[in-house]
């Protein structure tokens, strides 16, 4: 009896429902995108500027070659050069950052359209946690019939 339970639980868990969701991403203009950070490790850091695509395209990223990167703090400025990978920038020296402190970005360069600046400062802090996955999905509202939601749940290691 057990056996056959066991072969009818294994023959539905096949015929499980799935719903694909589609998320409608809007297309619009490339924006300028700075993806880097200064950790406590002492070691070569690295910050990587390029522009944004569309969600679905398949186009090769484009990358911003030529900017003048640095991050500072009340005392010291942290310079990063470009390395051999176009819009990869790396420190010259190897540095560690210090948990507490305020740390700025900031990020030049100049293209057909004139120069462009970008600025960014954020604290470093010891107790942020890491992101280990995120899971989207749709959700229905009870309060609002029709109108349904997009959840993105994160997940800390």
């Amino acid at each position: 009896m057990k056996k056959y339970l066991i072969i009818i639980l294994l023959s539905l868990s096949l015929f499980s429902c799935t719903d694909d969701i589609i998320i409608d991403v809007q297309e619009g203009p490339k924006l300028v995108g700075v993806s880097g950070y200064i950790t406590n490790e002492y070691k070569k850091h690295e910050i990587v500027v390029s522009k944004t695509m569309d969600f679905y395209s398949d186009e090769e990223i484009e990358m911003i070659s030529g900017a003048e990167v640095f991050v500072y703090d009340d005392t010291d400025t942290i310079f990063f050069e470009e390395t051999n990978n176009k819009g990869h920038y790396q420190t010259i020296d190897s540095v560690a950052g210090i948990i507490g402190k305020t740390y700025h970005l900031n990020v030049t360069y100049v293209d057909d359209d004139g120069e462009h600046t970008y600025y960014a400062e954020s604290r470093m802090r010891d107790d942020a946690p890491q992101i280990a996955s995120l899971i989207i999905k749709k959700v229905s509202n009870n309060f609002l019939p029709g109108v349904n939601a997009t959840v993105v749940n994160l997940y800390p290691y």
